[in-house]
C-alpha cells in the first residue's frame, strides 16, 4: 500500500446510493476500523472500547462499504484538518490525497464487519421504565467524501426523528443500545468481497 487507491475516489458521473429492502443481500458488508488489532474480549465479541472512543461518537458512526473498498483500505488514517474527509458534493470530482500531508497509513489497525441486511432499516428495543417500549431503527445513509465514495454513516431514528439532531444527554440512552447492537453483530473474518451493481451509484446515460 503505497499509493492512495484511485478507486475510492468519487466521480463526477457517481450519484447518492440509497438501500431500500429489495435491494439488500446477505452478501453486502460495511467495514470499520478498530485502533488495536487484538479487539474482541475473552468471549470473542467485540470490545466495547473498540466500538467508539465515546458513545456519542456513535450517533453518525463512520463505516465503509465493502466491494470497491477493500479491508486493507481501513489502514489509510486521516490527518487532522485535511479537507478530504469533507462530504462530497454531487457532480464533483474527488481529491486525490496527498500523503503525508492528507493520509497516513497506520499498520496497527484491526477491523470488524457488519452485514448490510442486519441492520438496514432493522428495529431494535430501547430500554424504557413503562409499559411502552420505544423501538430505533436503523438507517445506513450514504455520505461520500472527497477521497472516498464508499463511506457510510450509522444512523439511529426513534419516531421518526434522526437522534443526530438530540441533544447530547437526550440520546443516550439510544447511542447505548446502538453499542450493544453493534457489538451483537459484529463479525471478525473478512467477507467474500462482492461490490454492488454499478446500477446503484451510476448516474443513467441519457438517450
Amino acid at each position: 500500500m503505497s499509493e492512495y487507491p484511485y478507486s475510492l475516489l468519487p466521480q463526477p458521473n457517481y450519484q447518492f446510493i440509497e438501500f431500500s429492502k429489495d435491494k439488500l443481500e446477505d452478501s453486502h458488508f460495511l467495514a470499520r476500523h478498530t485502533e488495536e488489532q487484538n479487539n474482541q474480549d475473552e468471549f470473542g465479541n467485540l470490545k466495547a472500547s473498540c466500538v467508539a472512543f465515546q458513545t456519542d461518537h456513535l450517533h453518525d458512526y463512520s463505516i465503509n462499504l465493502l466491494g470497491t473498498f477493500k479491508p486493507d483500505d481501513l489502514k489509510w488514517k486521516w490527518i487532522k484538518g485535511t479537507v478530504c474527509v469533507e462530504l462530497w458534493l454531487l457532480g464533483t470530482e474527488g481529491i486525490m490525497p496527498v500523503l503525508e500531508q492528507d493520509v497516513i497509513i497506520n499498520e496497527e489497525r484491526g477491523a470488524f464487519y457488519l452485514n448490510i441486511s442486519q441492520l438496514h432499516l432493522q428495529s431494535f428495543e430501547l430500554p424504557s421504565p413503562t409499559t411502552n417500549t420505544e423501538k430505533m431503527d436503523c438507517l445506513i445513509l450514504h455520505t461520500p467524501t472527497k477521497a472516498n465514495f464508499w463511506h457510510f454513516s450509522l444512523r439511529w431514528i426513534v419516531q421518526g426523528e434522526d437522534t443526530t439532531n438530540w441533544e447530547t444527554k437526550r440520546r443516550r440512552k439510544v447511542l447505548e443500545t446502538a453499542r450493544s447492537v453493534i457489538i451483537s453483530k459484529a463479525v471478525f473474518e473478512k467477507p467474500a468481497l462482492k461490490p454492488i451493481p454499478a446500477a446503484y451509484y451510476m448516474v443513467p446515460k441519457r438517450n
